[in-house]
């Protein structure tokens, strides 16, 4: 159920809705999960079983054979309790249309699929359902795209004498190099995706501009279809640069994407920061960061900004698991927030400009031991006044386990939504 909030909203009571549990209590002590705090209560909660996409990545055969752009998409289709869901993979160049043709693909349960043959610098936009039987299709999940063509190689154990990031045998063997050029060809509209192999790579703080689509986890010969996130055996792992964030989204459309790390923050002031632009954070493991594992900040009075954070786990952080500050819809999917020092997430404020909607929507996702409220969402007054301002928050299948064990003033818990203006 979805509750829309206009400027003189006074109610909260329709607000929270088809919550699989919520358990604010304290919960004891036990050991420690990070975040600089080791009073919290031990991490054991896991990303619940869901539908909807992993993770996506695009790429190309070779920069000889134009106009043979790839995709791989990567999803989970299980219930609950665990059992296989049959769906359809959708794809389009228009993110309106990607429900209205055939699906591309059909599965049960967990799977990837390739996708090749498409147009390159095109934009694609993928996504799921359930099939009902009989040709119908009920979507899941959030919609991802990504955008077929040039590929810039990373390898921490590249040799190259005079690596360019052209090939894998050329590759960057040092990520920022990768991402600065392709900073270059997304400015210029053109695909920058970036293909960094398994490995641990250090001292990282890089610049996300608009349109750079950074993808990690790829086996040492680069094969996009043996490509899995979630294998511990070809993770990439960001070691952050002290005082730094790990990676910096600036710029404003298009947005980026990170996609298929494991973020080791120790020392960051943040894992993942977005200022003022859209952003997909997918297939994400983001852990003991000084600050923030994420933070998203925007000072736009006009528009807001959609930021997709799916299949993501951020835990141990000194701070919030996730901050947020002004206009953004932001969707959270199958993800996880556990053991940070203070909120799981902490929306202070959601501010909605004149005219526009700002939205936040939860699904299938948990929020475990951490030390003041799993959920804290703060709706703040718009900044020009005016009677076309409205919020959409959405809550669904979600769990709010243990949290609020570090109690201040105001005694914390699982979840809380406040209007914070009349």
């Amino acid at each position: 159920m979805r509750s829309t909030f206009p400027r003189a909203a006074s109610a909260l009571a329709t607000l929270l809705t088809a919550c699989l549990a919520l358990s604010c209590g304290a919960g004891g002590g036990g050991g420690g999960g990070g975040g600089g705090d080791s009073g919290g209560p031990p991490d054991t909660s896991k990303i619940l079983p869901t539908v909807g996409l992993l993770s996506v990545a695009a790429g190309e055969v070779s920069p000889a054979q134009a106009g043979d752009g790839l995709i791989q998409a990567r999803w989970d289709a299980r219930e609950l309790g665990g059992a296989g869901v049959q769906v359809g993979l959708f794809l389009a160049t228009d993110k309106d249309s990607v429900y209205l043709g055939a699906p591309v693909h059909t599965a049960a349960a967990q799977g990837s699929v390739v996708l090749n043959g498409l147009p390159e610098d095109q934009v694609h936009w993928l996504g799921l359902a359930v099939d009902e039987g009989g040709g119908q299709y009920r979507p899941v999940g959030v919609l991802m795209s990504a955008t077929p063509g040039t590929v810039i190689y990373v390898d921490a154990a590249s040799a190259a004498a005079n690596p360019d990031g052209s090939s894998p045998a050329t590759a960057f063997p040092v990520l920022i190099d990768a991402v600065l050029v392709a900073s270059g060809l997304g400015g210029a509209g053109l695909a920058a995706n970036v293909w960094v192999a398994g490995g641990t790579y250090a001292d990282v703080a890089v610049p996300l501009n608009p349109g750079v689509h950074v993808y990690g986890s790829f086996p040492a010969d680069f094969d996009l279809s043996q490509r899995d996130p979630l294998l511990a055996a070809d993770r990439s792992v960001l070691v952050a640069q002290s005082g730094k964030a790990v990676a910096e989204v600036t710029g404003g459309d298009p947005g980026a994407v990170l996609d298929g790390f494991e973020i080791d923050g120790t020392g960051a002031t943040f894992g993942v920061d977005v200022d003022s632009s859209p952003a997909r954070l997918s297939a994400l493991e983001i852990r003991d960061c000084t600050g923030r594992g994420i933070r998203l900040r925007s000072l736009s009075t006009t528009s807001n900004y959609r930021v997709t954070v799916a299949r993501c786990s951020v835990t141990g952080s000194g701070a919030q698991g996730l901050s947020l500050e002004g206009a953004f819809k932001l969707d959270v999917e199958g993800s996880r927030f556990s053991v940070n020092a203070l909120e799981g997430i902490d929306l202070n404020d959601l501010v909605a400009p004149d005219g526009v909607t700002a939205g936040l929507e939860i699904r299938d996702s948990v929020f475990f031991g951490n030390g003041e409220e799993g959920l804290d969402c703060d709706l703040g007054a718009p900044p020009v006044a005016g009677a076309g301002s409205s919020y959409s928050v959405l809550i669904d299948g979600s769990r709010f386990e243990r949290n609020g064990w570090k109690p201040g003033p105001t005694a914390p818990g699982g979840l809380r939504i406040d209007i914070e203006y009349e």
